[in-house]
């Protein structure tokens, strides 16, 4: 009889080890796509394109829970190889909640640092997320990712590195509310060159 390698992973490493379950492939295809008008052949990463796609998905199940009375100014920013998503939503409520091993931490982290939490998971509510993975999935494959939420004078900011092996959260004071989230791919992971 051999000897298996039995392994129990961390969600993140689980996620970075098989992308292809949470956020599709990390190689680069060319495909036909409509874009700005006209069929083009452009190239793109699977996995990449739903790192975006995911945190867009927040806020726009936002506008949905609000009837669009919030969330209703989406903007979405490229600079270098920073992704930023903000929203003018009702940002993230920053109550205390515990995770599935009895650890505490405000919302916003847990929205950020683990799988499998969120507000999504009854089939009847129409929004666009339900697997509670998207926000989290985005934050391992990144080398910096950077949650900021505000509501009600309080801003909480979630600062993560290596894929959320770094994580670093503080709070201070911000009017309105929004939710603001910035990253960097970690593009070692991604075939974004092949």
């Amino acid at each position: 009889m051999s000897k298996e390698d039995f392994k129990v992973l961390s969600a993140r490493d689980h996620v970075r080890l098989r992308t292809g379950m949470y956020l599709g492939s990390t190689a680069k295809e060319t495909v036909e796509r409509f874009v700005l008008g006209k069929w083009q052949t452009i190239e793109y990463v699977p996995a990449l394109n739903k790192m975006i796609d995911e945190i867009i998905d927040n806020s726009i199940d936002e506008a949905i829970r609000t009837n669009f009375e919030h969330a209703n100014q989406i903007s979405v920013s490229i600079k270098g190889e920073q992704i930023t998503i903000e929203d003018n939503g009702r940002g993230i409520p920053q109550e205390e909640v515990t995770d599935a091993d009895g650890n505490k931490m405000p919302r916003p982290v847990a929205a950020w640092t683990k799988t499998n939490a969120g507000t999504s998971f009854n089939d009847d509510r129409t929004t666009i997320g339900a697997n509670g993975v998207g926000s989290a999935c985005t934050n391992f494959m990144s080398e910096k990712f950077t949650g900021t939420t505000w509501k009600d004078g309080n801003c909480i900011k979630v600062a993560c590195k290596d894929g959320s092996n770094e994580v670093k959260v503080s709070t201070s004071s911000k009017n309105g509310s929004g939710t603001s989230v910035s990253f960097v791919p970690d593009y070692s992971l991604l075939s974004v060159d092949s």
